[in-house]
């Protein structure tokens, strides 16, 4: 099973490593007065707002990520559809190795099907029924395996993000935004969660 965005989980999981800590002002370095008005400011704020700035700081991550990346094969793109089994558009952030092997299967599906649903002479040693909705047996099952694609790329994909991280302050900072426009979001969606749940016997 594909993660719904593989790229966002590995920047997730890069965010906690010691290459990417964000930077911590010493206790007492902040006036009080400023994070009351910080903290206002953000429980003030619609999520939908806070949201948009997650979408914004990966949006500027990524771009700064695909300049500085080589590999052709692990540039970033970010595309809303609607994937299998949801009519419900997503965004969805994928390595364009990824992209690729998802058109292939998808190309390799679309051509078995059409080869199944042809209607063609019986051919000997077959059975006579063609089977649920017209399948004849005949075409190629699709033989790209998305997954199996990514897990065979992850470990130059993961090392190659590392890379780029330690060697570029600027994409360390471009993640470390992110993380904080997480932080903000997550802190008010559980601000605005607090009291209202509701045990169910």
């Amino acid at each position: 099973m594909i993660p719904k965005c593989v790229a966002s989980a590995m920047i997730a999981g890069i965010l906690l490593s010691p290459l990417c800590c964000a930077s911590q002002e010493s206790p007492g370095s902040s006036k009080a007065g400023e994070e009351s008005t910080e903290e206002i400011l953000v429980q003030g704020t619609r999520l939908r707002e806070l949201r948009a700035a997650i979408v914004a700081a990966e949006d500027r991550f990524y771009e700064q990520y695909n300049a500085l990346n080589k590999v052709e094969d692990f540039d970033i793109e970010c595309v809303r559809d609607a994937h299998t089994g949801t009519r419900i558009p997503q965004r969805r952030c994928l390595a364009r190795v990824l992209r690729e092997a998802m058109a292939r299967q998808g190309s390799e599906t679309v051509e078995y099907f059409q080869q199944q649903a042809a209607v063609g002479e019986h051919v000997p040693g077959q059975a006579d029924n063609p089977g649920p909705a017209g399948m004849t047996g005949r075409g190629r099952p699709p033989n790209t395996d998305p997954a199996s694609v990514w897990a065979a790329r992850y470990d130059e994909y993961r090392d190659n993000m590392l890379y780029l991280l330690k060697m570029h302050p600027e994409l360390r900072h471009l993640a470390s935004e992110g993380e904080a426009a997480q932080r903000r979001y997550d802190a008010e969606y559980r601000r605005r969660l607090k009291g209202r749940l509701v045990l169910l016997e």
